[in-house]
């Protein structure tokens, strides 16, 4: 009997295998959707991995549906899945829950059925049943789901109390998101050139004024349109004066007019209707330098100064690719990135260009599965989630800003880095990689400086601009002359005015929101910390609330007291975005001053709205966090003022260094992108390296003291590193947890273990972690190292005192 072996999306390690039905067999095939039940009564969508045989299919259970006609999802796509699971050290079917978008993964709902009977006198319902059967009198049936945020208690044990009582039954509702995209095409049912017709028709309805008025309007948009042939949308007609619900039903009714559905693509863009830039001789060699690389090696580090132009070299290579009928994914850190990035290329590229990010509607991301399935070429601009797309073709992957932060996905299981994940899907498809960057990660600089992917320079910023003067104002120097105004040196104000003056704009830089980083009471020391989060809480005076950051814990703040010895010395500690804007406002009362951070951008749009002001120079001062320094070309900006760069500098973590001089040069590189500009960095440290290394725009006198650092610490690319963090509720258990692994792991003759340890933040939600980190040498391959991290790591879930603690993986 014929067997498939099922991935689904849960964290199981291993596929579930099922038996083919005979009416299946021929019509199953690998990277199919299917669905099968899994636990009582439930049913989820599996992709079909592999096959098998049986000779006695006892204790399998049938596959229930096949869903596709044709595989979503290749081979090639399940093979770089596997690799993922087992450098990540994580179940397959966590891969699948981050690869396949949410609507292709149809599952059953339970629906709760009443039976149609009378409460009998022996029947006796506890207060929890009644308030179930009291729902579900008004309703007769509800979702498991629906009913949850109904009651105030887990409903489940109730539920099956219900059930043995023979009071409701259980049904599958299965669902699924994903509907085409379809509009209202309204076609008259007449020749539109014949004006004898159509004086005959207005006759006929003459008395029906509105009928009469709407035909004239439909016809004249008609005719305007030159739309003989597909007729006008519906949307446009409702919107005249002259629309009339019930008239347009009269001449449908009538027969003059009819309405027909036309699918459209969420996704696609017109035709393209612009030529790209013409190379300068700099951009020129550098794309041929890359393409010479491409013939021995498979990676390019494109290593130019911001604004030099990066990517009118991806524009000229994407096109290259595509004339060959190819793919191209480029991957950008931030979502906002893509904003100015697809205004830019849409033009180009037009109905080749497909965006993907995690922030579109299901309806859209599963369109763009499907426009890649059709085999056509196409580029492909999107997050890190792009990579699990179901290319074809890909033959070129783009990695901009490759240094980013914001490439590693550390929020949901599976922790990932983009980079090594675009290397892994670059070999499944013999695809190259260009990563780009003024401010190239360490360990992508060494492996250039190395010789183990290709090096390529840009020293000139595009259209000969030269690069902007960076000025250092000594924090300690002018608080002690009390040349200051709230955080703004005279020498910075003197700066802004400046700049305002000559029709420039500015951008400040602080990397913290909210108003201040905390309240502390200058009477007995008390600072105002989160309950949940071994943190301190931010003060956002907009909706005076004190915010945790890490959980979302908000206290409305009443009065300035201490609520430990009610004295009223309470302070703001630190600052924020929020406090920069007010101190702007103040200080330049005829400037429109505007904030980008996380709290100005939760609303839908709203970044690339406030964007969008900056750029058409409807704000003069921009207020900002690190979002405004990744990547984004303002044509206007005059001066870049870094607040204060010491908040980006104190951290414990081996990359704070690396991180700030990326953060520094990036915000700098904001300034004169048209002309020469302006930089001014506020600082108490303005003697150090790293301070130093910006203003010089040394990249490689830094990256040498960071080598030799890393070199004495055995940090990568000395080693590679794997972190292990542990978390439960229990700190007591917590503890005994990582300590048992950290053993087990210490007995092994391969790698180094140090922990385990509490990190910086060690309670986040109430729930305590722990971490043990794994370092091991570059000459022993992951495939060698890992299988034993697993081992020992399944070992500690095995104890049955540990089945709790959740342990995850990230992988450098």
């Amino acid at each position: 009997m014929k067997t498939a072996n099922i991935i689904l999306p849960f964290p199981l390690r291993d596929s579930y295998t099922y038996f083919v039905p005979d009416s299946m067999s021929n019509d199953i095939r690998i990277g199919q959707r299917v669905l099968v039940s899994f636990g009582a009564r439930r049913f989820f969508t599996g992709i079909v991995h592999s096959f098998g045989e049986v000779e006695n299919v006892e204790g399998l259970k049938p596959i229930s549906e096949i869903l596709d006609t044709e595989p979503i999802v290749s081979e090639k796509q399940l093979r770089y899945w596997q690799r993922l699971a087992q450098y990540y050290i994580c179940p397959l079917g966590d891969i699948l829950r981050i690869g396949l978008p949410s609507a292709l993964r149809l599952q059953s709902d339970t629906v709760i059925n009443i039976n149609d009977i009378d409460l009998a006198d022996d029947i006796t319902l506890s207060d929890k049943e009644l308030w179930i059967w009291s729902l579900l009198q008004q309703d007769k049936s509800l979702n498991i789901n629906n009913l949850s945020k109904q009651c105030d208690f887990r409903p489940l044990p109730v539920l099956k109390n219900m059930l043995d009582k023979n009071l409701i039954t259980f049904d599958e509702e299965f669902t699924e998101k994903y509907r085409e995209k379809s509009i209202d095409i309204v076609i008259p049912i007449f020749d539109i050139e014949d004006t004898q017709l159509i004086d005959n028709l207005l006759k006929t309805i003459e008395r029906a004024k509105k009928q009469a008025t709407l035909l004239k309007h439909i016809i004249a948009l008609v005719i305007d349109r030159k739309s003989h042939t597909r007729g006008i949308l519906k949307s446009e007609l409702i919107k005249d004066d002259s629309y009339s619900a019930s008239a347009f039903k009269s001449l449908v009714d009538k027969g003059l007019v009819r309405v027909e559905q036309q699918i459209v693509s969420r996704v696609l863009f017109e035709q393209s209707t612009e030529s790209p830039k013409t190379l300068t001789p700099q951009q020129r060699r550098a794309t041929e330098q890359i393409n010479r690389i491409f013939e021995q090696k498979r990676t390019a580090l494109l290593f130019g100064v911001t604004s030099s132009g990066k990517t009118e070299i991806y524009i000229d290579l994407i096109i290259k690719e595509l004339s060959k009928g190819k793919d191209v994914l480029f991957l950008v850190p931030e979502i906002g990135l893509t904003t100015q990035l697809v205004s830019r290329l849409k033009g180009i590229l037009g109905q080749s260009l497909l965006v993907y990010h995690s922030r579109m509607s299901d309806a859209r991301r599963v369109e763009v599965w499907g426009e890649l399935a059709k085999n056509q070429p196409r580029v492909v601009i999107g997050a890190r989630s792009a990579l699990f797309l179901p290319f074809r073709n890909l033959s070129l992957i783009i990695i901009d800003e490759e240094h980013d932060t914001s490439f590693r996905q550390t929020d949901t299981v599976p922790h990932y880095t983009a980079k090594s994940a675009a290397a892994f899907l670059a070999q499944e498809f013999d695809a190259k990689i260009v990563m780009g960057s003024a401010t190239p990660s360490i360990e992508s600089f060494a492996m250039a400086d190395s010789g183990r992917i290709g090096l390529v320079e840009l020293f000139e910023r595009y259209g000969e601009v030269q690069m902007p003067d960076i000025e250092l104002i000594d924090l300690a120097e002018k608080y002690h002359k009390k040349r200051m105004r709230g955080h703004f040196s005279l020498e910075l104000i003197e700066a802004i005015e400046s700049t305002l003056s000559a029709g420039e704009q500015v951008i400040l830089f602080q990397n913290r929101r909210g108003y201040s980083l905390t309240l502390e009471c200058r009477d007995c020391g008390f600072v105002a910390k989160c309950s949940r989060c071994d943190v301190s809480l931010t003060y956002h005076k907009h909706i005076n609330t004190l915010k945790c950051h890490y959980c979302g814990l908000s206290i409305y703040k009443r009065e300035n007291v201490c609520t430990r010895c009610g004295s009223t010395s309470v302070g703001y500690m630190g600052f924020g975005t929020e406090q920069v804007e007010a101190e702007a406002r103040t200080l330049f009362p005829m400037a429109r001053v505007g904030r980008l951070d996380f709290d100005t951008t939760r609303r839908k749009q709203s970044f690339e709205q406030i964007i969008g002001h900056f750029e058409q120079q409807n704000l003069d001062i921009m207020v900002g966090t690190q979002m405004i320094s990744k990547g984004l070309d303002f044509s206007n900006v005059g001066l870049v003022a870094v607040m204060n760069a010491d908040n980006l500098m104190n951290f414990t973590d081996f990359r704070a260094n690396e991180t700030a001089f990326q953060t520094l040069v990036q915000i700098s590189g904001r300034a004169g992108r048209k002309q020469k500009g302006r930089v001014v960095i506020q600082t108490y440290s303005p003697d150090s390296s790293l301070i130093q290394s910006v203003v010089a725009n040394d990249y490689r006198r830094f990256f040498g003291l960071q080598m030799q650092e890393r070199h004495l610490f055995r940090y990568p690319p000395y080693c590679r590193l794997t972190t292990i963090t542990l978390k439960h509720r229990d700190q007591s258990l917590l503890l005994r947890a990582s300590q048992y692994l950290a053993e087990r792991l210490r007995s092994n003759a391969i790698f180094e273990v140090l922990g385990a340890e509490a990190p910086p933040i060690s309670k986040v939600n109430n729930i305590f972690i722990r971490t043990i980190l794994v370092k091991s040498d570059t000459k022993h391959p992951f495939t060698d190292i890992n299988p034993i991290i697993e081992r020992f790591i399944a070992d500690c879930k095995q104890n049955k005192d540990f089945k709790s603690v959740g342990i995850f993986v990230s992988v450098e």
